[in-house]
């Protein structure tokens, strides 16, 4: 039986999906480097604030010294600033449908590194489940497009970054250092190279997307997405991931693509095709029968005592 661990995850992937949805909404009506800055501006702002207000309880809880982690911190760290600014360069050439495709490889990459190095194991009748949904996944991610090789190459670019900072999240809550503090790092890191690439652009009068839309304000929507999204996806994701296995995660990761395109179906109008229905079916079994929580026996050959 699972904890509540897997609710944790839940909340934080359906989280997540309303973080997609309010960027599919903006990022297309302005310049990304100007999002991007004010998103991470604000993701960091909240994290201060609570990393501030959790001090008391983070001194008696923790050992309170990230610099003693420096690999983590450059894996959580530099991964994140790959990945995040590969991801929104892909976006200019993809479009969000092709690049969720190529972030496949992220679900792949995770799986298969916590299976060689994290002892993540898993029978072989849920790793068969898991690579149909992989499958599916990229089927239906791939459908109604046409791939730009440069794209691709920025996407999967990110793909490594995602990935890096996805494992090194998974080794930091069992470190003894309190997550709040990576996040506030990694917010303010990000959140200055977003502010020096657009004042770049500015310096140099490099082409943009536009400043903001006339039709409303967005400083609204950047400020609740980077709530959500820069501040509560990560801490309560860090909750899940204590308990939870990365392979699980993934799994779970996979439905989300489902949801993002099910939602735009119902709240902005939007169609998908039969194989897209039938993709998406396929990707929801795959990940029910992966999570179950029964234990059958592992991949793992038993040695002979003898």
């Amino acid at each position: 039986m699972y904890d509540s661990s897997m609710i944790w995850a839940l909340i934080g992937h359906g989280l997540n999906v309303v973080e997609q949805l309010l960027i599919a909404g903006i990022i297309k009506a302005m310049d990304p480097f100007i999002y991007v800055t004010v998103f991470y501006f604000f993701a960091f702002i909240f994290s201060s604030i609570y990393r501030h207000y959790t001090k008391n309880i983070r001194v008696e809880k923790y050992e309170d010294r990230i610099t003693d982690h420096k690999g983590l911190v450059l894996g959580y760290v530099g991964g994140a600033l790959l990945g995040n600014g590969f991801w929104f360069a892909s976006l200019i050439f993809l479009g969000l449908g092709l690049t969720s495709f190529v972030l496949v490889f992220i679900r792949v990459l995770v799986t298969l590194y916590a299976y060689l190095y994290m002892d993540d194991r898993f029978p072989w009748d849920k790793a068969v489940s898991l690579c149909i949904g992989f499958g599916a996944l990229a089927v239906f991610s791939a459908s109604g497009g046409s791939m730009n090789p440069v794209g691709f190459a920025l996407a999967l670019t990110s793909c490594f970054g995602f990935a890096l900072e996805f494992i090194c999240r998974k080794k930091i809550v069992h470190e003894s250092v309190s997550f709040e503090c990576f996040l506030t790092l990694r917010q303010a890191v990000l959140m200055v190279c977003a502010a020096s690439a657009l004042c770049g652009i500015l310096i140099f009068d490099l082409p943009g997307y536009g400043i903001f839309p006339r039709e409303y304000n967005p400083f609204t929507i950047i400020i609740l997405t980077a709530f959500i999204g820069g501040f509560v996806v990560h801490m309560v994701m860090a909750k899940a991931m204590r308990q939870i296995k990365l392979s699980q995660n993934e799994a779970l990761s996979t439905i989300k693509p489902v949801v993002v395109a099910l939602c735009g179906v119902v709240i902005l109008g939007e169609t998908i095709t039969i194989t897209q229905a039938i993709c998406g079916i396929v990707i929801v079994l795959s990940a029910l029968y992966f999570l179950r929580p029964e234990k059958p026996r592992s991949l793992d050959f038993v040695q002979d005592d003898r």
